[in-house]
């Protein structure tokens, strides 16, 4: 009989079990940290130094600020999703962080590039404007013109550049500048063909035929002023509407319209458009009397009319006192017109 085999005994003790690592959680490197802070710092002084030059009411600042702190969460967001995505590593969220960071840095550096770019032209235009006002308080019209007319060039050339609400407000305001100015050189056009002929002199009057001209040119100057003062009557509601109408925000609205009537600029022009029309009017009365006493004056080498005694009763006071309001006409346009032409 067998003795029976000795069991070995058994450990039924094991050993602990290996806690599972913990994974890391998602940190920002110190030079992810800094790079942030100075990032955000820049885009905030780009936002304040935009609300500073170009004016709160014409800068979306809050816009500019949300760009600025988006510059840091946008980054982090993708940096995190990396972080999760590549088996939570530090390393790969740090390094997408950063990339997006330094994206989204040159992408706000475009911003002001274009917008400092932007800056320079609307500095160009506003010069060509204020050269224009000054050769109009000059007298050199046509020089006011050109001017004036480079001044609608360039503002739609920008225009093409731009985008968005701003875009739109360039292209109307270069819309109302050319329109203004085809208006006005019509007119300056058939004033200067009144003017050749002779205009207000008596010179050259020595018929019925010569009268008969030069009211008529006379009569297309006027029709023509006429225009331009139509233009500037209730400028400020008509355009109020079609600005409504062009889908303009209130806010765009009662900006532009406050540039219009700036200082009670449009009163100014609207009056000053009215003596234009009466000076004309009170010219071509003038001319009618010198018609209607054909014979009757003599006209002097320096222009100055001498009626004779057969002339009609009242027709030198009339005369006279039209000379007395076309130079009284003639001082107030010239103060009101030194007014609009006034540099800001």
């Amino acid at each position: 009989m067998s003795e029976p085999t000795a069991s070995t005994p058994t450990n039924d003790k094991r050993p602990d079990s290996v806690t599972p690592r913990r994974p890391e959680p998602f940190r920002l490197s110190a030079v992810s940290i800094v790079l942030a802070i100075l990032v955000v710092l820049g885009g905030l002084a780009i936002a304040i130094r935009g609300a500073w030059v170009d004016g709160l009411d014409s800068y979306n600042t809050g816009g500019a600020v949300g760009g600025a702190i988006g510059m840091l969460i946008v980054p982090f967001i993708v940096g995190w999703v990396g972080y999760l995505v590549v088996r939570r590593s530090n390393f790969v969220g740090n390094a997408l962080f950063l990339i997006m960071l330094v994206i989204a840095l040159l992408g706000q550096g475009g911003i002001a590039l274009r917008r400092a770019q932007q800056r320079s032209s609307i500095q160009q235009i506003e010069s060509l404007s204020q050269q224009s006002k000054d050769a109009a308080a000059a007298g050199d019209n046509e020089r006011a013109l050109q001017l004036a007319e480079q001044t609608a060039s360039r503002t739609k050339e920008i225009a093409a550049n731009s985008s968005g609400a701003e875009k739109k407000m360039l292209e109307f305001s270069a819309a109302f500048i050319k329109r203004s100015t085809d208006i006005s050189r019509a007119y300056n056009a058939e004033l200067a063909k009144f003017s050749e002929d002779g205009g207000a002199d008596c010179a050259g009057l020595i018929d019925a035929a010569a009268f008969e001209k030069r009211l008529s040119l006379l009569d297309s100057a006027i029709a023509a002023q006429k225009k331009n003062h139509e233009l500037y009557i209730d400028l400020d509601k008509r355009t109020t509407s079609e600005m409504k109408t062009q889908g303009f925000s209130e806010k765009e609205i009662a900006g532009y319209i406050r540039g219009l009537t700036q200082g009670g600029r449009l009163q100014s022009v609207v009056r000053s458009q009215e003596l234009e029309g009466l000076l004309l009017v009170s010219i071509r009365t003038r001319l009618e009397i010198l018609r209607d006493n054909l014979g009757k004056w003599t006209c002097g080498e320096d222009g100055v009319v001498t009626f004779g005694a057969d002339a009609h009763p009242d027709a030198l006071q009339k005369f006279d006192e039209l000379a007395r309001a076309i130079n009284a006409a003639s001082q107030e346009q010239a103060e009101l017109n030194a007014k609009i032409n006034a540099k800001k």
